[in-house]
This record gives C-alpha cells, structure tokens and sequence, in this order.
C-alpha cells in the first residue's frame, strides 16, 4: 500500500479488495476485456474534472446495475494505470502507433488495412481465401488523418475452377478485369477508387456538400483539403 502525489491510495493491483470486487461486478455481464476497454475509453474521453466522472463511467462500461463507491473506483483505475499504463493512450495515438508498424516481411509502413469481411464467393459459394504474399500498397486520402499509407489484402475463391477475387467494396470474376462494385461500398469506411488509390468515404461526404452546398471547385476543395492537413498547395497559395 502506498500514497502517490496526490494523496491518493493505492492498493497492490492483486489484492486490492476494490479492484477484484469491481471486476466481479463487471464480468457478471460482460467479458472482462470488453468491460475495460469501455471503461478505459470513457476515462480518456470525458474531462477529468466531469461531476459524477466515475459513476459515469461505470455505468457506460458495465450497465445501470453496478454501485460502487467513487474512492473504489479511483483505486481500481489507478491500479490499472499501474499495471498497464499505454492502456490509457488516446485512440488517435494508438492508431498512429499501428500504422507505422511493417507491413509482413514487407518493410513498408502497414498505414491503414483494407480487407473485404466477405467470407463467401458471390459465384459457387465456397470459402474465401486471403491472399497473404500479394497486398497492394496505395494512397489513401482521409478526412481526418490526411495522406496515409495503406495495405489492400484481397480474398480469392478457394475453388481451383473459379476465378473469383474480392477486393474491398468491390470484386471481379471470371478472370476479368471488370471492376464490380459490391452493393454495400458506401456503407464501408472506405472507397476503393483504383488499384492505386483509395479515399475516406466521410471526406468524399464533405467535398460532395463543398461542391454542392459550398458552391466550391473540385480545385478548391483540393486546396482547402491541402491547407487543413498543412500540406503544400502545388501554387503555393489558396486558389481563389
């Protein structure tokens, strides 16, 4: 047992009495990585000094039915900082972490990964296969992480006689290179627009409103993209 600056106390992580009655309390309903994850992100996401901030947080990680005192809480949290304290990283700097990581043997930064979760072939219904030794590497466009990198994994039809690939949001068969684009794309995060490129499907939502609500140019629309991401205009100056 020990006091950190604060003057708050903190228990040793297996057996503090607070903390294993808050997992017990959390794991009646849910399993315990999902209960913490949750409770993780509402302690990094809402503002330290929120009235109720612990409460909150139970509540939104475990459902209505947990009480526990705010001092049990604060232990149990301080205890899992303790035990893991990258665990408390904002989502954004987690992502940016993994997106730096090697791709495979591949030396190349992973960026974003774009891989179909359909499972089936459209045409004999046998399972898909990934195609792990052939990703493709292309430009990704995003509303909010600007130009990344990305890794495009395709699916191939584990039947020898057919000759079907599923790409992400979009597949070809029959050994053509007819493009066919799957029904739910603009449902996906992402859009797929070539072999080379892709685009965030929420920045193509916002220049579809600059250009039709707006009233801006396609080259306007590249500019104010290029400012709010700090890059270069290819002229150097907004075009007006």
């Amino acid at each position: 047992m020990c006091i950190n600056k604060g003057g708050l106390l903190k228990l040793n992580f297996h057996s503090s009495v607070a903390v294993n009655k808050m997992l017990k309390h959390l794991s009646q309903s849910f399993s315990e990585l999902s209960v913490l994850r949750r409770l993780i992100f509402a302690i990094v996401s809402l503002p330290k000094d929120l009235p109720d901030l612990w409460n909150i947080a139970i509540k939104f990680a475990a459902g209505e039915n947990v009480h526990l005192s705010e001092s049990d809480v604060k232990i149990a949290i301080e205890n899992l900082k303790e035990m893991d304290a990258a665990a408390f990283s904002k989502d954004s700097e987690l992502l940016a972490e993994l997106m730096k990581c090697e791709s495979g043997k591949s030396s190349k930064p992973l960026g974003i990964v774009l891989l179909s979760s359909i499972q089936f072939c459209r045409e004999c219904s046998k399972p898909l296969l990934v195609r792990k030794d052939r990703p493709s590497s292309i430009v990704m466009y995003d509303d909010i992480l600007g130009t990344v990198p990305c890794t495009h994994y395709h699916r191939y039809c584990s039947s020898r006689r057919c000759d079907y690939k599923q790409y992400y949001g979009y597949h070809t068969k029959g050994g053509s290179s007819e493009v066919l684009y799957d029904s739910d794309w603009e449902s996906l995060p992402y859009f797929v627009s070539s072999r080379e490129t892709a685009f965030s499907n929420k920045l193509l939502c916002r220049i579809n409103g600059e250009i039709l609500v707006g009233q801006l140019s396609f080259m306007q629309c590249a500019d104010l993209y290029n400012h709010l991401h700090n890059y270069h205009t290819p002229t150097g100056e907004i075009s007006r």
